[in-house]
């Protein structure tokens, strides 16, 4: 009977250390699949984090740009400003040669007048010269 129970012992402890071997291997298993999803987990950290980076120099770029357009517009901006007030000098220049074009037109106008009547003056004298000098000839 003690030869029967160290059997029944004998047995149960085989299959309370397979059962251990068995519990053992699916701990091993399971903790390679963990050490996998792990790596895999820190590879697509690093991939997410390099992804960040480009991003981030994406932003810097666009930013970069922006404050170039910023100059380029505040530029544009004064340039019209100018543009603007060198329009109202040329309309007041444009003005002024206006006025004295129209002076010198009517002065011109009055020289003309001056000069046709002294034209006409001196073929009068001309004329009553021409007659003295035949009346005295």
């Amino acid at each position: 009977m003690v030869a029967q129970e160290v059997g029944k012992l004998a047995v149960k402890s085989k299959d309370t250390v397979d059962f251990v071997a068995a519990t053992l291997g699916q701990v091993r298993k399971n903790t390679e699949v963990v050490v996998q999803g792990m790596s895999e987990g820190s590879k697509g950290v690093q991939s997410g984090m390099q992804i960040i980076s480009q991003v981030n120099n994406l932003c810097q770029t666009i930013v970069e740009h922006m404050s170039t357009s910023v100059v380029a517009v505040e530029t544009a901006c004064g340039s019209a400003e100018a543009l603007e007030l060198g329009m109202g000098g040329v309309q007041c220049i444009a003005e002024e040669i206006k006025q004295v074009t129209e002076k010198c037109a009517d002065i011109s106008g009055q020289s003309s007048n001056v000069l046709s009547s002294q034209s006409n003056c001196v073929q009068q004298l001309q004329t009553k010269l021409s007659r003295m000098q035949l009346q005295l000839g």
